[in-house]
């Protein structure tokens, strides 16, 4: 298991707001430093654990920092918290050179609103901090366009949808009666703490039945918060025939099933953990107009403040009192079960875990694509798209140039669109060899475990990688896997869909491929086969001698040795083109050749394609022909056989997918 070292400005903040999805990705060992506020977490986790370190300033912090890194096994960094990702930055730009930091932006702080130079700096920092990190992690979609800005390579910063909430055990909500209304938070300016005061004050002279709450910490040495306004705690004494403060509650479940309403009227928020609480608690919610709220609360019914103001604040508390049925607004298909399918824990870990994946490598799922090319320009940028749109980034790109005259210029712009987390390697052919022989190439330079054949012209889908190494993983013996497949005609402009769902098991294994052969006329496209790669290189295939139809021997010669598995789900396309290789019309001569070369060389695999008819491409006539070659291979398999062929062929064309299944169905 790989060791990640977490640093954080306090415990409180891991405990608060980061535990409950760190404790949930297993492949990873946190060792998590703080300085030396709160002793442990509550709960001991075997991937998680705790150590302090003794600070009071920033030279003290560089200090401990470098001792830690010094001293430490691991070279992965994790950290949280401006003031510490610009240690980590300049540690590693003068020290730790050879370090990979993972910098976690949780909102854009209070400088970031703050004057000219106060901007400035935040700029220059936040320029540093973007330059040297790894990857850079936002928790909202504003903040990850906004620090994109800092940084030519944009494929460096990641979106993690907020840092999620715990919801599997929630507190028994009581009885609403809208009065109770709640301020959740630290007491600091930035929060709005202030505002809510004065409209709490408004609010309970003109409704006095209503009732105005405060819960947040006031010792920083808690929360780490790098200053506390102590004219916050006198305002509050001032005003408390208006408002009640509760004091420091860590627990939302300890106070939201009293209350009604939570107001938060923050200047700047990373996501909002408290709101995302409080719909989770069944509460309203009445926030000012911020990125990192709007994004959690959009398409719910809580009330966002136009203006961020005191007066719109005041108006929308009213809005809300005033609003009919306003208990029946919050239900399980707005606010809860936003939560619930976008921001909860485990949602949150398992987009981490494959973010730390895509970096460190950790899972075994790892994906070559080898990638053959010589003129299809006009479809490789979005070819190129796709896989950096994966979510299971692909280990290693092997570009295979078939003696391209642009080679310079092809490379140059591959890098350039290329996500920098792929490893990539560019092999340019002395000479153009053809398809065949340039997967080949390919194939031999390929180390990870499983292997995809990309061509220029077809398309995957974001999930197509993950879910077909999914299947792989759990069926060790199959040499590939397959999926059906969405068809482009560019020559008719029509498109339509293959599926094979006549395939009713996920693994075909090897002792069954001769009746699903012999009984089902079907042909895998190969820009949907995922493969396992110590097959491939075992059998040596990819033969040159096999000429235009490889791909399909290939994937008849692996089942016929190991099987293959079938993934019920369309998730790439397929493009028809005059222009293209595929798309040409085989003769004859050329598949009697090919028949009298495996017949020759590959004699066990002749006898499997003979014995399952699949030569039926092969006319009646020239089989009748070559009678004394092949001995007679006219059956009535193989005439039945043909005819679908036929109307397969028919179907790229001109009939509707329906009515062939219904055909084939008739058929058999």
């Amino acid at each position: 298991m790989k060791q990640i070292l977490i640093i954080s400005n306090t415990a409180f903040s891991i405990e608060k707001f980061r535990e409950h999805y760190l404790s949930k990705i297993t492949n990873y060992q946190f060792v998590i430093y703080t300085p030396n506020k709160i002793s442990k977490l509550k709960k001991k986790y075997i991937n998680i654990e705790v150590k302090k370190f003794n600070t009071n300033n920033i030279f003290d912090d560089f200090k401990e920092l470098f001792k830690i890194f010094k001293n430490t096994n691991s070279s992965n960094i994790v950290v949280y918290s401006y003031k510490y990702q610009l240690i980590v930055s300049i540690l590693k730009k003068f020290f730790f050179r050879d370090y990979e930091i993972i910098s976690i932006i949780a909102g854009r702080g209070s400088w970031a609103l703050g004057n000219i130079l106060k901007k400035f700096i935040y700029k220059k920092i936040i320029s540093l901090i973007t330059d040297i990190s790894k990857i850079v992690i936002c928790i909202n979609p504003s903040d990850l366009k906004y620090f994109k800005n800092y940084h030519k390579d944009k494929n460096k910063f990641f979106l993690l949808p907020t840092e999620g909430v715990e919801i599997e055990n929630l507190a028994k909500i009581n009885k609403k009666n809208n009065n109770n209304f709640i301020f959740f938070g630290r007491l600091i300016k930035e929060k709005g703490i202030k505002d809510y005061i004065e409209a709490a004050k408004i609010i309970k002279i003109k409704y006095p039945e209503k009732n105005f709450f405060i819960a947040g910490p006031i010792n920083q040495s808690i929360i780490g918060q790098s200053k506390f306004d102590k004219g916050t705690l006198a305002l509050i004494k001032k005003n408390e025939n208006y408002i009640k403060y509760l004091g420091f509650i860590k627990d939302y479940k300890d106070i939201f099933p009293k209350m009604d309403c939570l107001i938060s009227p923050s200047f700047s928020e990373g996501a909002g953990t408290s709101v995302m609480e409080a719909m989770v608690s069944g509460l309203h919610v009445i926030t000012y107009n911020n990125s990192g709220l709007n994004y959690v609360l959009k398409n719910t019914k809580n009330h966002i403040c136009k203006i961020n103001s005191v007066e719109y604040l005041v108006q929308n508390i009213e809005k809300y009192m005033n609003t009919p049925n306003i208990k029946n607004i919050f239900n399980k298909k707005t606010s809860y079960k936003k939560i619930l399918n976008n921001f909860s824990a485990k949602i949150i870990a398992k987009r981490f875990n494959t973010i730390l994946d895509l970096l460190y490598g950790a899972s075994k799922k790892k994906v070559d694509v080898v990638w053959p090319y010589y003129k299809d320009g006009k479809f490789l940028d979005a070819s190129i798209r796709h896989l950096n749109n994966q979510t299971l980034q692909p280990h290693r790109l092997i570009f295979i140039d078939d003696n391209n005259e642009r080679h310079q210029e092809l490379k140059k712009h591959i890098r350039k669109k290329l996500n920098k987390n792929i490893k990539f390697n560019f092999i340019r052919n002395k000479k153009n060899y053809g398809v065949t022989k340039s997967v080949s190439i390919g194939i031999k330079q390929a180390k990870s475990k499983y292997l995809y054949i990309q061509s220029t012209d077809d398309l995957i889908y974001k999930d197509f990688l993950e879910l077909n190494v999914n299947v792989l993983e759990n069926n060790k013996n199959a040499a590939y896997v397959f999926s059906n497949i969405r068809i482009n005609n560019l020559d008719n402009k029509k498109k339509y869909h293959i599926n094979f769902s006549f395939i009713k098991e996920s693994y075909i294994k090897k002792s069954d491929i001769d009746y699903l052969y012999s009984n089902y006329l079907f042909k895998i496209y190969h820009n949907t086969v995922v493969f396992n790669s110590k097959k491939i290189l075992k059998l040596n295939i990819f033969k040159d001698e096999y000429g235009r139809r490889a791909d399909m021997l290939n994937l008849q010669y692996l089942s016929m040795r190991y099987g293959f598995c079938y993934l019920n789900k369309t998730i790439s396309e397929f493009t028809i083109r005059k222009d293209q290789i595929s798309s040409a019309i085989l003769s004859n001569d050329y598949l009697i050749d090919e028949l009298k070369y495996l017949k020759k060389k590959e004699n066990k695999f002749y006898n499997f394609i003979i014995k399952n008819n699949l030569y039926y491409e092969i006319s009646l006539m020239a089989l009748i022909k070559f009678k004394s070659t092949f001995g007679n291979l006219v059956t009535i398999q193989y005439l039945s056989r043909a005819i679908k062929f036929k109307l397969w062929k028919l179907s790229r064309f001109y009939i509707n997918p329906k009515i062939l299944n219904l055909l084939f169905k008739i058929l058999n």
